[in-house]
């Protein structure tokens, strides 16, 4: 492990060892113990998503994905292009204006293809009812405190959802994922978290702070260096999602039906 570590960090001087990123160390040196062919893995996905900004997040995803990795900018601006209309569903407050800048230009290769993945998981009904019960559970046992959870991508290039507990309660709408979840972030998809302090929570629709805001769910993306995604209550029965980028670019995903 630690020549894995020591081999990226002489390669990309941006790259330091986060101790939170053990357990995504562990899954690719499983995948690719010799370091040569594990370096020449990650000098490919470097040409092809850039060396700006790398991290163990971004190696991680294509690694994985491997062939179901979307290379091709066009091709993969053609899946979630319809997201960027002008005409999706939003609900004016005063915590964001997400409307106004999210330009898919503003997302990088790894983040269209967590959105592409993302869509394909809340395709599925049984998906959609799991997001139900947890904003259920939300409503009617944890009032103002929020509930929060992550997508990760697993070694068989699968996305998993798994629901973390808050660390600690709040009065105030707010969510702090435990360390157990830190443990997961090197293989995000998303960071997730719901605004759900009552079934019809439209008026809090998409991440609280704007772009350039200093506060709130757009200031913690930005900490974290990771994606996200809050999940709004719509009613008893749908909620809608939107996706954002450590830099406050946010997209709307739509809006999702479900029965408990």
């Amino acid at each position: 492990a630690e020549l894995h570590v020591n081999s990226l960090s002489a390669k990309y001087e941006d790259y330091s060892f986060n101790p939170y990123e053990a357990l995504t160390w562990i899954k690719l040196i499983k995948k690719y113990p010799d370091v040569n062919l594990f370096m020449e893995k990650v000098a490919e996905a470097v040409n092809v998503i850039g060396e700006e900004n790398i991290n163990l997040n971004k190696i991680y995803m294509f690694l994985v994905l491997g062939t179901k990795f979307e290379k091709n900018r066009t091709v993969i601006e053609d899946r979630v292009k319809p997201l960027f209309k002008d005409d999706v569903h939003r609900v004016d407050h005063n915590f964001s204006s997400y409307m106004s800048y999210n330009k898919i230009g503003n997302f990088n290769l790894v983040e269209l293809n967590k959105i592409s993945l993302l869509l394909d998981w809340f395709e599925d009904g049984g998906n959609c009812k799991t997001i139900g019960s947890m904003i259920h559970k939300d409503v009617e046992e944890f009032h103002q405190t929020e509930l929060g959870s992550l997508f990760t991508l697993e070694s068989n290039a699968r996305v998993k959802h798994k629901e973390y507990p808050p660390r600690i309660t709040f009065n105030n709408g707010n969510y702090l994922a435990p360390p157990e979840a830190a443990n997961q972030y090197g293989m995000s998809t998303s960071l997730v978290h719901l605004h759900a302090v009552s079934f019809a929570s439209g008026k809090f629709a998409g991440p609280s702070g704007g772009r350039f805001s200093s506060n709130a769910d757009i200031m913690n993306a930005q900490k974290e260096g990771l994606s996200s995604t809050v999940i709004t209550s719509l009613s008893k029965t749908e909620f809608a999602v939107h996706f954002y980028n450590p830099r406050g670019d946010v997209v709307f995903l739509g809006r999702y039906q479900y029965s408990i």
